[in-house]
């Protein structure tokens, strides 16, 4: 569930097609469209997100919280929430879903 006291919620979704790791340029592509899309939340598909995954990105470290749900295939989702979203009630699976 997600509370916002804005009208509109901009909601975008990238597929990342099976990246691991995810090299600082992929991080900066995705950084650059969460800038330029003023996407509130962006989720990410086939991807595997750690921990440091975006350490360098200052835009997403200071806007947004990351949640994983990484698979054991290694492709699993996160979503980019903007820090001033609430979020409660997040379920997942074992198959990386959110």
């Amino acid at each position: 569930m997600i509370h916002k006291n804005k009208e509109d919620l901009v909601i975008s979704y990238l597929n990342i097609r099976g990246q691991t790791g995810l090299q600082i340029d992929k991080q900066n592509q995705i950084e650059d469209f969460a800038r330029t899309s003023k996407s509130d939340i962006l989720h990410l598909q086939e991807s595997n997100i750690d921990s440091d995954t975006f350490q360098n990105c200052n835009f997403i470290n200071s806007n947004f919280n990351v949640i994983t749900n990484n698979a054991p295939n290694k492709y699993g989702t996160a979503s980019l929430v903007k820090n001033d979203l609430i979020v409660e009630n997040i379920k997942t699976d074992t198959d990386g879903r959110v």
